[in-house]
């Protein structure tokens, strides 16, 4: 049987609920009631897309700190259980923060993405592709999808093909789809201390009202945090990591990993977005767009990032286009000799195709280019109207 809580700090999409199952099924207890195979075959808005561990009912289910704090009290569970909550990034910290002053024993596991913008990425596909729910969830509730609550035909369990969604990802992913980078121990450390200095306060001032029979004043966590990457709990490694958790944490009295062992590689087999990582290095290294790449307008959303954040290609403006194009028009209007080819006041972009002659004395004049590679491409980069393989030829051409 359970002899701790377990809390597991996630956001969806990083695997949490296959985590949840493996606990069970290995508890002696708690494996009778336990589905032997967890694994979603078909999508459905019930379970979620296609390798979702959602047959394994999740009481209580994914939710923020708040929802798990009302369940509790609503609820008042007087048995051991496993928590999956819903942490976005730096959430975890206050998480554990408040849970640990009311469960002095409680387990946290915190599934993060390795400080790797590749599993990062595998994480907001899996929350796209695998559970949509989570969109249905934030478009109606939060302003970081009001552009979304605009867009009428905005489905978020049929997307795939949504250009609109496709660009909100790429220009507010920090805020919608946020990375979630493993615990820094001196922030966590921070955060308790605050708390231990306002009990520290309180109970030297007001000891009958603060003291050790009400709160627990300096909660020990040793042994009490473990952490892995999203892209560990898919791969051949869990079960060591598994049963490495369970002798170290000790949540469970009596348990045996032999059901996760069995079940495992179908667990791997589908995860379908796994071929993410070789397609993106693919890309990487050849500039060619496969298939996968071009399947979902999330998959898109996270190749198009790749190519924005690239510092050697340069995406102007609206705002950039228009001063240089004023600046340019100004000063080859001024500057002009009567022999300058009249092409040349179009913009920079017609620099180069200017003859040799007319470059040197551009430069003479002290006039600086916004950017030496400047042409016609990119200045009408309107990659919202694009699609991803005319984004990537652009891209490739230009980086």
């Amino acid at each position: 049987m359970l002899k701790k809580n377990v809390y597991l700090l996630y956001p969806p999409g990083y695997g949490g609920s296959y985590i949840n199952w493996a606990i069970s099924a290995s508890d002696n207890d708690l494996k009778l009631s336990t589905v032997s195979n967890p694994i979603n075959r078909s999508a459905s808005q019930s379970f979620g897309g296609v390798g979702t561990s959602h047959l394994h009912h999740r009481i209580p289910t994914h939710q923020g700190l708040m929802q798990h704090l009302v369940w509790v009290l609503y609820n008042q569970p007087v048995d051991r259980r496993i928590y999956i909550i819903n942490t976005m990034a730096g959430c975890s910290i206050e998480c554990i923060s408040t849970i640990s002053r009311y469960d002095p024993t409680g387990v946290f596991i915190h599934i993060h993405d390795a400080n790797s913008p590749d599993v990062a990425s595998y994480g907001a596909i899996n929350c796209v592709t695998k559970w949509p729910t989570y969109l249905d969830v934030v478009v109606n509730c939060y302003d970081v999808c009001a552009g979304l609550r605009d867009h009428k035909n905005f489905d978020p369990y049929h997307c795939s093909n949504d250009r609109v969604f496709r660009n909100l990802v790429v220009d507010r992913q920090w805020r919608l789809l946020p990375s979630f980078p493993p615990i820094v121990q001196q922030e966590l450390d921070a955060a308790l201390e605050v708390e231990n200095t306002w009990y520290t306060v309180r109970n030297r001032v007001q000891p009958h009202e603060v003291n050790e029979q009400g709160y627990i004043s300096q909660p020990d966590l040793t042994n009490r945090i473990f952490q892995l990457s999203c892209k560990d709990i898919p791969s051949t490694n869990f079960p060591v990591w598994l049963k490495e958790f369970l002798e170290i944490s000790g949540v469970s009295s009596a348990w045996n990993t032999d059901q996760v062992c069995e079940v495992h590689q179908d667990y791997i087999d589908a995860q379908t977005n796994l071929q993410w990582f070789e397609s993106i290095k693919k890309w990487e290294n050849t500039g060619r767009l496969d298939q996968y790449l071009t399947s979902h307008s999330i998959i898109e959303s996270q190749v198009i990032q790749r190519i924005l954040e690239e510092k050697k290609f340069v995406v102007l403006t609206q705002e950039d286009k228009d001063r240089c194009k004023d600046r340019w028009t100004k000063f080859y209007s001024q500057c002009a000799g009567p022999d300058w080819p009249e092409y040349g006041i179009e913009g920079e972009h017609r620099f180069y195709d200017l003859p040799t002659w007319v470059q040197q004395e551009i430069r003479m004049f002290g006039y600086e280019l916004m950017h030496e590679t400047i042409d016609c491409d990119i200045i009408d980069f309107d990659w919202k109207n694009m699609s991803l393989e005319q984004i990537n030829d652009i891209y490739q051409k230009h980086k």
